[in-house]
């Protein structure tokens, strides 16, 4: 019993750490290796072997500094080897593990209504504190509880939304958390949030789709027509719907003029978007890329600019596609997909839902340790090859 009430506050412990974001995350982690036994980690120590090499490699062709690689890899070492050690130890079963992660973002979407309502009635944020943490974002009435943006937000609680759809009846044995998490999820008003709900939702009722597709021909087709056609001036379109639109667009239609003094005038998450997609296109080694850690390289080497907003996002890419194929190339986002195919478990419902999030890291999120990337890494590969009603049955090798 005592062993158990260790297990849940470890769990509990690495799970908020995870919410306040990567200094607190690795921190913890850093001062969990010392409380646990070790178990020994070959294949990790082959795969970052492996990552030291390519660069080795690729630096030789490029000259890159190597401050920025050895910065990302003593960090992703340190996380992915705590993350291994943590799995070994403290969890028995993942099922303890995901119901523990589910509650909290039901806690935090519970904190994220209020400061809503409350930022809605008097214009304060009572999560200024987070200003402490890291960069905050101008804060409005899009719920972020109190991490950094609405997207991450966003994104940190998709996995939640899409386990409470993917769960066979998990919806009407609980409700109230179902609509806590959707509602706080629309409430961010987030691009990605809407497109991945969108996909997942696509995803869950595929039969009923492809049955009644002729249905859905035209106002999709009209949908798309208005999407390219779409001016951000247009009256009659207010908020954040106004915006997610206009975003969509200006990101449709940058393609057609793919510099980036077109992208200088679009709205900021287009400008971010296609300016780290357009300087990984253009760094050197499209195949192999140019190694771990090197995007920002590459961004301050490929585009310069005195353009007011000049950097945004250039450290991690904007998207994690992006940033796969900037500092892996071709082969490396081949690679990723191909182990995200190889890996997935359609008789699980965890496995699905961890799945959905890749989808949208690939969209937008390129931080390789900013709220969980590696801790969901290691719960999808866990419940990969496990039965979907035996998720205890893990084998942690």
């Amino acid at each position: 019993m005592v062993l158990g009430k260790k297990i849940d506050c470890i769990q509990w412990l690495l799970l908020i750490s995870i919410s306040l974001g990567r200094y607190v995350e690795v921190a913890f982690l850093f001062l969990l290796l010392f409380s646990c036994r070790w178990y020994k980690f070959k294949k990790i120590a082959i795969f970052f072997s492996l990552l030291l090499i390519h660069f080795a490699i690729t630096n030789y062709f490029v000259g890159y500094p190597i401050g920025k690689f050895v910065q990302q890899f003593v960090v992703l070492l340190l996380l992915v080897v705590s993350y291994y050690q943590f799995f070994r130890n403290y969890v028995p079963d993942i099922e303890r593990l995901w119901d523990k992660y589910v509650r909290l973002c039901v806690y935090l979407s519970y904190f994220g209504l209020v400061q809503f309502i409350v930022y809605f009635l008097t214009n304060v944020d009572i999560s200024f504190w987070t200003s402490f943490i890291g960069d905050v974002s101008q804060q409005s009435y899009r719920l972020r509880a109190y991490l950094l943006e609405p997207g991450y937000f966003a994104t940190f609680i998709i996995p939640a939304v899409s386990y409470c759809f993917l769960q066979e009846n998990y919806w009407r044995q609980h409700k109230s958390r179902v609509v806590v998490l959707v509602t706080a999820l629309l409430l961010t008003f987030a691009t990605i949030g809407y497109f991945v709900m969108c996909f997942f939702l696509l995803y869950r009722y595929r039969r009923i789709l492809l049955k009644y597709c002729y249905f859905f021909v035209v106002p999709v087709i009209l949908f798309f027509l208005y999407i390219f056609n779409y001016s951000v001036r247009e009256e009659g379109m207010e908020g954040a719907w106004r915006a997610m639109i206009a975003k969509t667009s200006e990101s449709i239609n940058a393609f057609s003029d793919f510099e980036p003094k077109y992208f200088e005038v679009l709205n900021l998450s287009t400008y971010a978007l296609l300016t780290n997609l357009w300087v990984a296109n253009e760094a050197p080694c499209r195949l192999t890329g140019t190694g771990l850690g090197t995007h920002e390289v590459s961004y301050e080497m490929e585009y310069q600019s005195d353009f007011q907003f000049y950097g945004l996002n250039q450290m991690d890419a904007y998207s994690l596609f992006t940033r796969l194929y900037s500092e892996f190339g071709i082969i490396g986002v081949l690679l990723t997909i191909y182990l995200l195919v190889r890996y997935r478990n359609s008789k699980a419902p965890i496995n699905i839902a961890m799945l959905v999030v890749f989808i949208s890291y690939f969209v937008r999120g390129g931080h390789y340790f900013l709220y969980g990337l590696i801790f969901y890494a290691y719960v999808f590969y866990y419940t990969s090859s496990v039965p979907a009603n035996d998720m205890k049955r893990l084998d942690l090798k």
